[in-house]
């Protein structure tokens, strides 16, 4: 992920309001309050795999990660436990691209987090 793009999105806490995202791309992002949630938007081309995996800063933070479609049905998603990385995959096997919402949800804690996307 050398050249990867180093990235900092604020107001993004719907899928209406998604901060787009081109790959490869490390972004850092935070969970402000227990209200707080953070959405990605991403266009996966045909027969590519996204994988996103989220770091937390503190070990003492547990947020979750969700791939959503449009309509806000999860696709994929990752809870686990505080302190832990959190990764998950999709894949467009249509014929065309597919517009996906990646999701980072508050369980627990509030802080820093990483998120790091590519296909």
């Amino acid at each position: 992920l050398d050249a990867a793009h180093d990235i900092t999105f604020t107001a993004n806490g719907s899928i209406s309001t998604a901060n787009g995202v081109s790959q490869p791309a490390l972004v850092n992002g935070s969970i402000s309050s227990s209200s707080d949630t953070d959405y990605f938007k991403v266009t996966l081309p045909a027969g590519k795999t996204l994988s996103a995996t989220l770091t937390m800063a503190s070990s003492s933070n547990d947020f979750d990660l969700y791939v959503k479609n449009s309509s806000g049905t999860t696709l994929a998603r990752s809870e686990k436990a505080a302190g832990q990385v959190d990764s998950t995959t999709y894949a467009n096997g249509g014929t065309g691209s597919v517009t996906l919402y990646v999701q980072v949800l508050r369980y627990s804690g509030t802080g820093a987090y990483t998120l790091k996307l590519q296909w």
